[in-house]
């Protein structure tokens, strides 16, 4: 979905002279398991479809990988924290001032 729907919204980018920008997000504590696979689909995703990927998902599981602390979950094991969501607003900021 991710390819084929990002390819639709990618034309319509194209329409209005903008660019397709991909937000990475990440799994629930449920299925932390398939983190690596989300990466990997929304890398692939941006790169097939040309588009910009905001890498999220991939900078939070760094900070879990290196720090061991999930602490940018909120106690739903889902949504951010507020920690969750600064570092969020951090990274699109960041990334989007880039381009």
């Amino acid at each position: 979905m991710l390819i084929d729907y990002g390819k639709k919204y990618n034309d319509l980018c194209k329409k209005s002279n903008t660019k397709l920008c991909y937000f990475m997000v990440w799994p629930s504590l449920n299925y932390y398991h398939s983190f690596d696979n989300v990466i990997k689909n929304y890398s692939d995703a941006a790169i097939i479809n040309n588009a910009i990927l905001l890498p999220v998902g991939k900078i939070w599981k760094e900070h879990f990988d290196r720090t061991k602390k999930l602490n940018y979950y909120s106690s739903d094991g889902f949504h951010p924290s507020l920690e969750g969501s600064q570092i969020t607003a951090d990274i699109i900021v960041d990334y989007l001032s880039k381009i």
